[in-house]
């Protein structure tokens, strides 16, 4: 069992590079992290979370001027929750775009 957290710096990497691709503002804020994981079940998640974070930024959130408009902040959040139902770990993603 690992700790969630040991990812998070590559995640928060991840967003950074996207969002700079994209031209957009983007920041991660992940909650639970010290949640633990089995590796094995981790380095299966890695994949799919990278995937949905690529879309959160390409699809969800908006470019900067688009937010002002729209009264948002000019930088869009990422949030991913991190909990436990019994033995099953519980991941909620969202985005403020």
């Amino acid at each position: 069992m690992v700790r969630f957290s040991g990812l998070t710096s590559r995640l928060r990497r991840l967003v950074r590079q996207t969002s700079s691709e994209l031209g957009k503002k983007a920041e991660l804020e992940i909650r639970g992290d010290q949640n633990e994981v089995d590796i094995k079940v981790l380095d299966r998640m890695v994949a799919p979370l990278e995937h949905i974070l690529r879309n959160a930024i390409s699809h969800g959130i908006e470019n900067p001027i688009e937010r002002v408009n729209k009264g948002k902040p000019e930088t869009g959040k990422i949030l991913i929750d991190v909990s436990r139902d019994g033995s099953d770990i519980v991941l909620r993603i969202s985005d403020d775009g």
